[in-house]
């Protein structure tokens, strides 16, 4: 992965955003590498923007569980 200097958002405000902008050039062009790795409660997937080429690693806890057809939980 690269290592870029300026990021335009923070780690927190990247999570309010829904992980859906770049964290560096704050563009919605940005994609997974189609896989998900997991570990002891936790997962992360690598990404990329299309637009400024910066790569970073989104990281994924566990938070619960639900059972298929509970919808309430």
């Amino acid at each position: 992965m690269s290592s870029k200097k300026l990021h335009c958002l923070s780690s927190k405000e990247y999570v309010e955003k829904g992980g859906l902008r770049c964290p560096y050039c704050n563009r919605e062009d940005i994609e997974g590498d189609g896989k998900v790795s997991t570990d002891v409660g936790m997962a992360w997937q690598d990404m990329s923007c299309i637009d400024c080429n910066a790569e970073w690693r989104d990281e994924y806890s566990l938070t619960g569980y639900s059972t298929f057809g509970d919808e309430d939980e």
